[in-house]
């Protein structure tokens, strides 16, 4: 017997009709497919992994867990300085919708105490 589930995919868009550009600009080359015209040749390989990294790193319901770096690193340049505690700070108080607020590090709805000191003790790791 199956067991009913629901579940959720999502991912980059990266259906295009040849040449003529998908909604996010997205084109198929001749180059980026294998001779069989489906599946995609070392160039689109690279080309799909971009898109899939990209995704992840960007999507607002991936990034906190799939980005290496540290959590309070807002911007991703490596570090956790002063460019990410203005982020935190820009994002005082309660958030609009959780998955909206980048500095709501514990997830609970709102900016504050508990975030700041989580990015206090990541501070110039």
């Amino acid at each position: 017997a199956g067991v009913d589930a629901p579940v959720m995919v999502w991912g980059p868009y990266l259906w295009a009709d040849g040449l003529t550009p998908n909604g996010e600009g997205d084109t198929w080359a001749c180059a980026d497919l294998a001779q069989d015209g489906t599946h995609p040749s070392p160039l689109g390989v690279t080309k799909v992994g971009t898109q899939l990294l990209d995704f992840m790193l960007g999507s607002p319901y991936s990034r906190v867990w799939f980005r290496a770096i540290k959590p309070s690193d807002f911007n991703g340049d490596g570090m956790v300085d002063g460019s990410d505690l203005g982020v935190l700070l820009g994002d005082w108080g309660p958030c609009p919708q959780p998955i909206e607020c980048d500095a709501d590090l514990d997830w609970d709805g709102v900016v504050g105490g508990s975030d700041l000191g989580a990015l206090l003790g990541e501070w110039g790791s």
